[in-house]
């Protein structure tokens, strides 16, 4: 007898095998499949009950009365509390900004500039004003360039002039002459005020600023005032005296 060689009968075997195995999967995937898409249905409809009995059993306990009044009041509740933060902010809000707005409204404001004179229309006055709501302590102004003395005497070498004010109500002027119309009408000045809200306080508010002379000019425009009153009886007293002579 003729002896074969060993590989020729193990590929035959081999093959054998793997078509045995292979049958043996498939028989496996075919007994298995049923029973995993019998697992995912009874999945499925068990959630879709479980989900008809939640839906129903929420219907249920708001088909009643009493927790339909309960669920009512919650919701009345929690609108109330978001009502109540929203009032809380606002009126927050508004407490700081009338505090800021009574601050800004109680508070001295001193300025100064140049109009024209009321009793001669060819002069300046130098108007130092408190425009604010509250007396301003310790007034304090250097203007540049300086101004002419009240005397009209020539001025000396000063560059500047210094007006120092005790108090000031709020509402209240006080003037002084700034010299000649045509001497003083194109000239530019550098003001800075300052003043304190309380005698005596370390804490100073300051403004500074440039303003011209022209500004407050009148256009010769003379305004009656109480000393052209002053001036017209005197006359009549005068006039009245020398007819009764």
């Amino acid at each position: 007898m003729v002896a074969l060689p060993k590989d020729c009968l193990r590929q035959p075997i081999g093959r054998l095998r793997t078509i045995t195995a292979r049958k043996h999967s498939r028989f496996r995937e075919s007994i298995a499949c049923p029973s995993r898409r019998l697992r995912c249905i009874v999945r499925r409809n068990s959630g879709r009950r479980i989900h008809k009995v939640r839906v129903h059993n929420v219907v249920a306990w708001f088909t009643e009365a009493a927790n339909a009044l309960v669920f009512a009041q919650l919701v009345a509740a929690f609108v109330t509390a978001i009502a109540t933060i929203a009032l809380w902010r606002v009126t927050r809000v508004l407490a700081v900004e009338t505090k800021t707005l009574a601050a800004m409204t109680s508070r001295p404001f001193v300025v100064c500039s140049a109009e024209s004179s009321p009793v001669s229309a060819n002069s300046f006055n130098l108007v130092l004003r408190n425009t604010g709501n509250a007396t301003a302590f310790d007034v304090k102004l250097q203007l540049s360039p300086p101004i002419a003395n009240p005397d009209g005497s020539p001025l000396a070498d000063e560059t500047i002039t210094k007006w120092e004010i005790s108090l000031l109500p709020p509402g209240q002027a006080l003037t002084k002459y700034a010299g000649f119309g045509p001497d003083i009408h194109d000239k530019t000045y550098t003001a800075n005020v300052s003043w304190a809200s309380l005698p005596g306080a370390s804490v100073r508010e300051s403004l500074a600023y440039k303003f011209e002379a022209k500004d407050g000019f009148q256009g010769g425009v003379i305004t009656k005032g109480p000393h052209h009153i002053a001036e017209e009886i005197e006359k009549l007293r005068k006039q009245l005296a020398s007819e009764t002579k």
